[in-house]
């Protein structure tokens, strides 16, 4: 005549764990596992359980006091059972995988007798466990009482109470008395959610009296952890009673951690109902419709509401949520982005300043995840200057975690680079002509051609083109990337020079790719100097100089990526050794330093290089040529062998004289 009841679960690691409770079932010990199995004989005839919520200081904190009793009747012969009472599932982590008879304070009686049960650790059986069991013996018709009592340490939010299990008794719990014992009022704003139904609530109580009760149902309970409560509570109260912005905004900010816009406290993510994301909408929707238009309180209600209410962002998790998207599928809200952009320039408050800087981190974060370096860089530099100026010692240690994880992953660790560097004017192309073909190779390492797009001007949609322009990857090592420009037989030297003008200017849609690119970046830096040194002979195209300087813009290029690095060098004064030097400065600088390699690599006085490829009409050896070529070897060979038969024979006839 086991009973299993899952208490409420351990926290450990900051890990909330969720109240599990089960109803007695009988249990046999078989193999690896112990099973409830279904019982002819014995009936559950009365069950009384109070769970007692305790106040606390915060979720770590938070316990739950357990005290279960259940009368039993047996209406068969004498039987021995042995009686299990988990403590929870294996199939929703979160308990104390440390927990022992001590640390929960277990205490069992059978008909006031206090025995000492045996313990199963986590993940030593089943189903169920931890758990607890004990041997029980029934005589024919007798009646027993076993109480069952133990203090854990509460899941932040959440309450389940498996019923089900009753139902391996013969017949429905007779009676079945419950009472949720709770810090604070039972009321809509303090509890979200209870099932089932048929319960009442009597001031801080939820009581339940059920009679002939088929345990189908669970019961689950979601409500407010008591430090939340407390720091929620009292807010809520000034705020209904004034009506006014301030305290509204007051109050809504008041769910949210330092920084709103990651993940909230972990409590939240136990929930499986939207009672409490419902509760927190509905105070933000009063809290900013109560604000003065364009105020910074509606600006810093808005971004954080877009963090926890607009897609790809999740109400428990804020943009920290975007963050674990594939790459292809990283995007602010763009609420949120438009609110950013909008307001940046004219920030009024250090409180609006820092919460535009929190989403900026989150922008920087999805920028590189994009492979947009140009983006992210302006970006970042965007957030330094918010840094500067909005935040403080508690700001810089509010970075998210999985936003720091994040950065740290993007960038990418050794010698393996997942982001293309700002600066691509370390990569020099080699260029070579035939006909009217031009072809613009780079060399590329791996970050950047994660980059660099393939592209097709036969694919545009405008108007035909007088050139066709194709830009790819090889397909074969070393993969670089190549870029060919061909020019219809016949162009002419107006429309030569016309082509050059627009390639140059990478205007117009020349080069069918986004200006903003990196593959448009990487190709302005030299494309204008690559056809300024070509030009038409005889209708084709051909070169003026074997190599062109690169000298200017490789110097222009290190002299802006050293600023950069001087730039957050310089910054870090105000944050070294912070959360935030570890996801952006050092993250950042090594991202930087990684390009400067690049540079510092080059040869001295590196040029672009135009290889000499013999034109068509020129090429090819004739047939006459090749017997030329042939019959020369014969006599060459046929002089050698003269040679040295007439050198031997010569040897031969000095010997014979001396001898």
């Amino acid at each position: 005549m086991p009973f299993f009841v899952f208490l409420a679960a351990f926290v450990v690691f900051l890990l909330p764990a969720s109240n599990i409770y089960a109803d007695t079932a009988p249990f046999f010990i078989g193999g690896v596992n112990i099973k409830p199995y279904q019982e002819s004989n014995i009936v559950l005839s009365k069950e009384n359980l109070t769970i007692t919520f305790n106040k606390s200081d915060d979720m770590r904190n938070s316990t739950a006091s357990v005290n279960a009793q259940f009368i039993f009747v047996n209406t068969g012969d004498k039987v021995s059972l042995k009686v299990g009472f988990p403590f929870s599932l294996a199939s929703r982590p979160g308990f104390d995988t440390t927990s022992t008879l001590e640390s929960l304070k277990v205490k069992v009686k059978v008909d006031g007798n206090q025995i000492t049960p045996t313990f199963v650790a986590p993940g030593q059986q089943g189903e169920y466990a931890p758990l607890i069991y004990f041997d029980v013996t029934f005589d024919k018709n007798e009646t027993k009482e076993i109480q069952v009592s133990y203090e854990g340490k509460a899941a932040g939010g959440y309450f389940l109470y498996v019923l089900n299990t009753g139902s391996y008794w013969k017949g429905p719990i007779g009676t079945l008395d419950m009472t949720f014992k709770f810090p604070y009022k039972a009321a809509a704003l303090n509890v979200f959610s209870i099932t089932p139904g048929g319960y009442k609530i009597d001031g801080n109580e939820v009581v339940y009296h059920l009679v002939n009760y088929e345990p189908v149902q669970n019961i689950e309970v979601e409500f407010l952890p008591y430090y939340m409560y407390e720091k929620v509570n009292p807010l809520r109260i000034k705020a209904e009673a004034s009506d006014n912005a301030s305290d509204w905004f007051n109050y809504a900010m008041a769910f949210f951690p330092e920084n709103p816009i990651g993940s909230m406290d972990e409590f939240v993510g136990w929930y499986r109902t939207p009672g409490f994301s419902d509760y927190v909408e509905s105070v933000f929707k009063k809290a900013v419709s109560l604000q003065e238009e364009g105020s910074p309180e509606q600006v810093v209600l808005q971004e954080v509401y877009s963090a926890h209410y607009e897609a790809p962002a999740s109400f428990a998790e804020g943009l920290d949520a975007v963050l674990k998207l594939d790459g292809n599928h990283v995007s602010l809200p763009s609420t949120s982005l438009d609110i950013l952009r909008e307001n940046i320039g004219s920030i009024e408050n250090a409180t609006e300043g820092k919460i535009l800087g929190y989403v900026m981190e989150y922008a920087v974060a999805a920028d590189l995840k994009q492979n947009r370096p140009t983006q992210a860089l302006s970006d970042f530099d965007q957030l330094l200057e918010l840094a500067d100026r909005y935040f403080d010692k508690d700001t810089y240690y509010s970075v998210s975690p999985v936003l720091s994880m994040a950065m740290q992953n993007i960038i990418g660790k050794g010698m393996t680079k997942y982001v293309s560097p700002p600066f691509t004017q370390c990569f020099i192309p080699s260029v070579s002509l035939k006909n009217q073909t031009l072809t613009v190779h780079y060399d590329v390492p791996y970050d950047l051609g994660l980059a660099l797009e393939d592209f097709d001007s036969n694919n545009d949609q405008n108007p035909p083109k007088d050139y066709r322009i194709v830009g790819a990857l090889e397909k074969a090592p070393p993969y670089g990337y190549v870029v060919t420009v061909t020019f219809p037989k016949g162009v002419t030297e107006s429309q030569f020079a016309s082509v050059k003008e627009t390639l140059t200017q990478l205007g117009n849609g020349a080069f069918d790719v986004a200006p903003d690119s990196q593959t448009a970046k990487l190709l302005s830096s030299y494309f204008g100097k690559i056809l300024d040194n070509v030009m038409l002979e005889n209708g084709k195209l051909a070169v003026i100089k074997s190599y062109v300087a690169s000298t200017p813009e490789l110097e222009m290029g290190l002299a802006d990526l050293s600023l950069e690095i001087r730039k957050i060098t310089s910054a870090q004064q105000q944050f070294k050794d912070t959360p935030f030097d570890e996801a952006f400065g050092q993250t950042m600088l090594s991202y930087l330093s990684s390009n400067k390699a690049y540079f510092d690599n080059l040869p001295r006085n590196s040029a672009i290089t135009f290889g000499a490829v013999a034109q068509t009409g020129a090429s090819g050896p004739t047939s006459q040529s090749l017997i030329i070529a042939i019959m020369a070897s014969l006599v060459a060979v046929l002089l050698i062998a003269f040679v040295l038969v007439t050198e031997r024979r010569s040897k031969v006839e000095d010997a014979n004289a001396k001898e």
